[in-house]
């Protein structure tokens, strides 16, 4: 099994450099990564896995199916890539990104402990002079993020006036989203 594993993610780096007009290539790419899926997972279509099947017969561009293989890997455990940390070296289940609304951070935060998930939490861990994206890049290493965009600072296009800004997620909260949509795939980031 860990040789088709192991073709697995040769086929997520292959399919990650295919050029996106090159759509001869992302054909075969499709229909070779499909029948190793199928090794891996099992043949049937009714499994724990039937999601991910689905998922990738549906992907509307090539994208969104090397995402698709990559979220496979991940949730069987595997690094796709040399970033990715194999489960056994997860820190935490759970990273929890959030702006300067407490309340809603606390709630959610022993929501997710209540289930049972250990959570990370940026500001709760030591610093040792890290710059923020250091911190992050330390304490990422888990198995999904959820990210808290509440409202907490305004903003706009530059020809509105202050009194007409709109409410609006922290920058921060953004930039971390897209870092976690990047790292674990955005089916496992909410």
């Amino acid at each position: 099994m860990s040789i088709k594993i192991d073709r697995l993610k040769e086929l997520l780096k292959e399919g990650e450099q295919i050029e996106n007009t090159d759509k001869k290539s992302q054909s075969v790419w499709a229909v070779e990564t499909r029948r190793i899926i199928d090794v891996v997972l099992g043949p049937s279509p009714i499994n724990i896995h039937s999601e991910a099947y689905y998922e990738f017969d549906h992907a509307k561009s090539h994208e969104e199916k090397v995402a698709i293989l990559r979220g496979i890997l991940i949730s069987l455990n595997v690094s796709p890539s040399e970033t990715t940390l194999k489960s056994s070296t997860l820190r935490a289940d759970v990273f929890l990104v959030h702006g300067r609304d407490i309340a809603a951070r606390e709630s959610v935060a022993r929501f997710l402990e209540n289930c049972g998930l250990k959570t990370v939490i940026l500001s709760e861990q030591p610093s040792s002079n890290m710059t923020i994206i250091e911190k992050i890049e330390k304490f990422a290493n888990v198995r999904f993020a959820v990210v808290l965009l509440t409202p907490d600072d305004k903003g706009g296009t530059t020809d509105k006036k202050p009194e007409d800004m709109l409410p609006r997620a922290r920058q921060n909260v953004i930039l971390e989203l897209g870092y976690f949509m990047g790292k674990l795939g955005r089916n496992r980031v909410c």
